[in-house]
């Protein structure tokens, strides 16, 4: 890691929630940690997780989002030098080398967007199955109280 990006990383600790247990984000020299902080933050905006596993869930499927781009800059290359290999008299074996080389990338990216996919499907999940274990809890005490929870007052002490 540069000591450019330690510097930022540490700048922008308070937008990094996990980073304590995480680390700093596993960046490539080129990439910025400025737009991937941004992602970040603007997905917890969006979601405003309740808890550290939604918060860790957010941060699998940003992860993944960074990284779905990444590979698809390497399946760009790729097949740049797949066609770089097909116009000249290479050996078969460096065509079958890049042409495998593609499938694993390929292969890569369908994975990264299926953990992605994954982790944003837990989070609903994860509220739906809170949210009617909420619901059944408030109901079975309303009930314990003789409340009704559909009513706007409490009951009068009797």
């Amino acid at each position: 890691m540069s000591r450019k990006k330690e510097t930022v990383s540490n700048s922008i600790t308070p937008h990094l929630p996990l980073q304590h247990i995480f680390g700093p984000p596993l960046l490539l020299d080129d990439e910025d940690i400025d737009a991937y902080v941004e992602l970040l933050r603007r997905v917890r905006e969006h979601l405003q997780p309740k808890d550290i596993l939604e918060e860790i869930w957010i941060q699998d499927a940003v992860d993944h989002s960074w990284q779905i781009p990444r590979l698809r800059k390497m399946q760009v290359r790729l097949l740049e030098e797949l066609e770089e290999t097909a116009l000249h008299p290479f050996p078969v074996a460096a065509f079958d080398n890049v042409s495998s080389n593609l499938q694993r990338v390929e292969h890569l990216l369908a994975l990264a967007e299926r953990r992605r996919n994954a982790s944003l499907r837990e989070i609903g999940f994860y509220r739906t199955v809170f949210a009617e274990r909420l619901r059944a809890s408030l109901g079975d005490s309303c009930r314990a109280l003789s409340y009704d929870p559909s009513e706007n007052d409490p009951p009068e002490d009797a």
